[in-house]
């Protein structure tokens, strides 16, 4: 007949066996349901695009796991393309810079939207108010 000590350490192995297993079932739903990871600040991520000289507004901000530490990230920014010195490029350069010092994004999708197309006239978010 067995004592009571096998028991115990069987138990002890269940609990450690349970603990880790929640982390992993946690991050694998997170992967599965294309969750947003916990180690991102969306809010960061905005205030720092809302930081670039040229961008009006941002908004469509989707930020997904891939894998446990691969992320993606898709957005839109309304930038002012009536702003002397203007440059597409450069505006997208610095917003994938701006995403970049948040996390590093595997991949990311930015779509721009000017302001001289936009059917936008007064209020674009972020307080900022713009006339055509």
């Amino acid at each position: 007949m067995e004592t009571g000590g096998p028991y115990f350490v069987r138990f002890c192995f269940a609990i450690l066996v349970l603990i880790t297993t929640v982390n992993i079932l946690k991050d694998t739903l997170c992967i599965l349901l294309e969750g947003m990871p916990d180690n991102i600040d969306k809010t960061m991520i905005e205030q720092n695009l809302s930081n670039i000289r040229s961008v009006i507004n941002v908004h469509s901000l989707n930020i997904w796991a891939l894998t446990v530490d691969t992320n993606a990230v898709s957005l839109h920014v309304v930038v002012d393309d009536r702003e002397p010195g203007f440059s597409h490029g450069g505006t997208l350069q610095e917003v994938r810079a701006a995403l970049l010092r948040c996390s590093p994004f595997r991949t990311m999708t930015i779509q721009t939207e000017l302001l001289s197309d936009c059917n936008c006239t007064t209020n674009l978010g972020g307080g900022r108010k713009v006339k055509k």
